[in-house]
């Protein structure tokens, strides 16, 4: 019922959203921004519906992710727009599309709000026929470190050792002026990340589910204290330019930890020092990436806030870069073939990327059409447009409908997984996909090559050693 009235309360917030859109002053294409928090209130309000008149509940936290994200997108960002004019080129990128290009783009977030929704009502409607909606399985499963994680342990420490500039982060929770990356000197950099981050990873789940099952068995605050620890640790090892790299871990790991925590004072206060925490560095990173944007204004925090604003079209895949997107795909269509789609998965894989060329891929002609051809690629096309570049209109919405049936599957798994190690991951996989309204395809492979499957190979292979082990 919680989840109905929040879906009731966004449809409501839709509807405000378009009313907003229509009585506001819009130029250049966004005229037709209504469209998109009316496409939104429809979309919401059929799922509503069938959720309501469904006599078998179905609902995981999957589908919870991506109604979230989905309300963002579709309905407070039209909302952001308007507010703050957005009609043009962007903080991050100079490139202002026609209005015949937006109308376009408009539409085409329309048809992703619908194919979204339309796929979670469909995995609902197989899901709710097979069983009904019951609670989510609690953590009671530890997992023990067997000799393939304590291999892992030991390879990661001697090249924490040789790399230890790239691993150790030289500030802590706030970011400096004069920050840089430190890059790592080796033909197998990839490797060696991936290492790194099983080590983070894997140390902290193994220090979250010792404090946490101490803490079940003896509801002592000093526990909840070693996890409130550990996860400040964690965020101040993944403290880089990317913001997202310490979002989505925290978010996920706050979600474990709530099958653990209960409403005491003291468990509040730890959320509440992660969570201000995490708000800390985040503000930092982004002081830092748009230094140069806010640098010597009179009031920096309200520049700083104008510049989040104008950076939701970029972020969440909004319509002037799918207006890009499509403008892009109609300037670069003849260099873009079926191996631009294979450079696309080859080249974010470690290792493998080193023989791919990286000059034949969507993201580069994406780049090329904003910020010229001898530019630094930063921006990454929209989900959408790369399935428009690769499969036309009819089936530009591929990639996302794969996406979301992902995000509902991971999220399925995360409600039936019994364990810190696989809640963790099912959940981060189930944002990472969620987050197709925003990310792109080259971004999620990216993610699964670098960090699901390393982590599930190690995780799986671990266990099986174990269980024969104590067969034997």
């Amino acid at each position: 019922m919680k989840f109905l009235k929040i879906k009731l309360l966004f449809s409501i917030i839709a509807i405000i959203s378009f009313i907003i859109c229509l009585i506001a002053n819009t130029t250049n294409g966004y005229d037709w921004l209504f469209l998109i928090p009316v496409t939104y209130f429809f979309s919401n309000s059929v799922d509503l519906i069938l959720n309501k008149l469904s006599k078998k509940q179905y609902k995981n936290v999957g589908i919870t992710v991506i109604n979230i994200i989905a309300f963002i997108k579709f309905s407070l960002m039209p909302i952001i727009i308007v507010s703050i004019k957005d009609y043009y080129g962007g903080v991050l990128t100079g490139q202002i599309p026609s209005a015949y290009y937006l109308h376009q783009g408009i539409l085409l977030t329309c048809m992703e709000c619908i194919s979204i929704f339309f796929t979670m009502i469909i995995f609902f409607l197989i899901k709710s026929k097979r069983k009904t909606e019951k609670e989510n399985t609690q953590i009671i499963k530890k997992i023990k470190f067997g000799p393939v994680m304590m291999a892992i342990f030991i390879i990661s420490i001697l090249l924490i050792i040789k790399f230890s500039d790239a691993f150790f982060p030289t500030d802590l929770f706030i970011m400096s002026e004069d920050y840089e990356a430190v890059t790592i000197d080796s033909s197998v950099d990839g490797l060696v990340k991936i290492f790194f981050n099983m080590f983070k990873v894997f140390g902290l789940l193994y220090f979250l589910q010792f404090f946490s099952q101490k803490y079940l068995e003896k509801k002592q605050f000093k526990y909840i204290i070693g996890m409130l620890v550990i996860v400040l640790i964690y965020l101040a090892l993944n403290l880089s330019v990317s913001r997202w790299n310490i979002v989505i871990p925290v978010i996920a790991v706050l979600f474990i930890l709530k099958e653990v925590w209960f409403k005491t004072t003291m468990n509040k206060v730890a959320i509440t020092i992660i969570i201000l925490t995490l708000a800390t560095s985040f503000i930092s990173i982004s002081q830092n990436k748009f230094n140069w944007l806010v640098k010597d204004q009179g009031d920096s925090l309200h520049r700083l806030m104008y510049v989040f604003g104008g950076e939701m079209q970029e972020y969440f895949s909004g319509p002037r870069a799918i207006a890009q997107g499509i403008e892009s795909y109609k300037i670069y269509n003849h260099s873009i073939t079926y191996t631009t789609l294979f450079n696309d998965f080859t080249g974010s894989i470690p290792f493998v990327s080193h023989y791919i060329d990286q000059s034949d891929r969507i993201n580069i002609y994406y780049n090329y059409f904003l910020k010229g051809t001898n530019d630094e690629a930063t921006q990454i096309m929209p989900m959408i447009t790369v399935g428009l570049s690769y499969f036309g209109y009819g089936l530009c919405y591929i990639f996302i409908v794969i996406s979301i049936i992902c995000s509902c599957m991971f999220g399925e798994k995360v409600d039936n997984c019994n364990n810190i190690f696989e809640k963790y991951i099912y959940m981060f996989g189930t944002i990472w996909f969620a987050m197709c309204l925003g990310f792109n395809t080259q971004i999620i492979f990216g993610w699964i090559m670098s960090s699901f499957i390393p982590f599930i190979l190690i995780f799986k292979l671990n266990n099986k050693i174990i269980a024969k082990k104590k067969g034997d």
